[in-house]
C-alpha cells in the first residue's frame, strides 16, 4: 500500500555498539522507523536494497565522546531534510534513561530572572566614587609639596648668593632651618586651613543638588581634625627632607632633579586612589597609611 511504502522510505537502521538503545527497549519503541541492526555489513546490504535508506553507527565510548556516524543512501549539498532530528531525539532520551520530563525540560529555553543583591547602604558612601578623597589629596600634596619645595628652594639660593654666611654669623644652623620650617609650615597651615573652610562651606549648597548630592557623602568633623594633625606632621617631615636635600646640593638645579624620589610616596596615594576608596580597611592602604612618607595623603583619603 501507499501507506507502507511511504514508512518504509523513511525507514533507518541503527547499530547500536555503546549498548544504550539495546538495553532500552521502550525508549527504541519511540521510534517505529528505526531498525535495531546487528553490524555494519546487513545495514549496508539492506541500504543497497532500498529498504532503508540510511543507518547510524553509535559507536562504543558514545556516552563519553558522543560520536554518531550517519550513512545515507544519497548525498545532496542542497538537502535540508531533518531525518536526524529524531534519532538525536531519541539519544537524548536514552541518556534521560527514557524521562519524557526531564527530556521536555532540557528542550525548553530557561528563563532567567536577574536579581541585583544590594548590600545594606552606608552612609558615609552612598556611591562607588566620590571626588571627596580625590579633592582631599590634591590639597593636602599640593600644600606640602609647594610649601617644603619652595623651602629646599630658599636654601640653595642663600647658599649661593652667599647670604647663608650672613645668617649663619648669628644664628646656629638648627635654629635657621627651625624657622624656616616653621614659618613656611605655618603659612601652609593657614593656605590648607582656607581651602577646607571654603570646601566645608560649599558642601551644604552642593548636596543640595540632586545629582552631586549622592557623590559628596559625609565629611564628620573628626576626620578634619585628624587631616590636620596628619598634613602638620607630614609637612614637618617632608621639609626636614627637603631642607637637608637643599643643604646638601650645590645648587637649585641639582637639588631639584632629586627632589622627585623624595616626593614619589607623597605621590603615591594618588595614582593608587581607586584601590584605597573601594577598599579603605584593605591591604594595600593599611599599608600605605602606615608608611611615614606616604601617611599624610593616604590617612585623609
Amino acid at each position: 500500500s501507499a501507506a507502507s511504502k511511504a514508512s518504509e522510505s523513511k525507514a533507518q537502521g541503527v547499530i547500536d555498539l555503546s549498548g544504550l538503545l539495546r538495553n532500552q527497549p521502550a525508549v527504541l519503541a519511540t521510534e517505529p522507523n528505526l531498525r535495531l541492526l546487528a553490524a555494519e555489513p546487513e545495514a549496508r546490504a539492506l541500504l543497497a536494497a532500498k529498504q532503508i535508506n540510511s543507518f547510524y553507527v553509535i559507536e562504543s565510548d558514545f556516552t563519553a565522546s558522543g560520536k554518531v556516524r550517519y550513512v545515507a543512501d544519497q548525498f545532496s549539498p542542497l538537502d535540508t531534510d531533518d531525518r536526524t532530528d529524531g534519532f538525536e531525539r531519541l539519544l537524548r532520551l536514552a541518556l534521560l534513561n527514557g524521562d519524557e520530563a526531564r527530556l521536555k525540560r532540557y528542550e525548553t529555553p530557561i528563563d532567567i530572572t536577574r536579581e541585583t543583591r544590594l548590600a545594606p547602604e552606608d552612609p558615609r558612601r552612598t556611591v562607588d566614587f566620590s571626588p571627596v578623597p580625590i579633592i582631599a589629596a590634591v590639597m593636602f600634596m599640593g600644600t606640602m609639596i609647594g610649601s617644603s619645595s619652595y623651602l629646599m628652594q630658599t636654601v640653595t639660593q642663600e647658599k649661593e648668593n652667599r647670604v647663608m654666611e650672613v645668617l649663619m654669623s648669628s644664628v646656629t644652623p638648627m635654629q635657621l632651618l627651625t624657622g624656616k620650617i616653621l614659618g613656611l609650615g605655618l603659612v601652609g597651615f593657614v593656605q590648607l586651613i582656607l581651602w577646607l573652610g571654603s570646601v566645608m562651606a560649599s558642601l551644604p549648597f552642593l548636596s543640595r543638588i540632586p545629582q552631586l548630592a549622592p557623590y559628596l557623602g559625609v565629611i564628620t568633623t573628626d576626620a578634619v581634625v585628624w587631616s590636620m594633625v596628619f598634613f602638620v606632621l607630614g609637612y614637618f617631615i617632608y621639609a626636614a627632607l627637603m631642607a637637608g636635600l637643599g643643604a646638601l646640593m650645590p645648587a637649585a638645579k641639582e637639588a631639584g632633579s632629586y627632589s622627585f624620589f623624595v616626593m614619589l610616596p607623597l605621590v603615591a596615594p594618588m595614582y593608587l586612589n581607586t584601590s584605597i576608596t573601594q577598599n579603605p580597611d584593605g591591604p594595600l592602604a593599611v599599608a600605605l597609611s602606615i608608611f611615614p612618607l606616604s601617611t599624610p595623603v593616604a590617612m585623609p583619603m
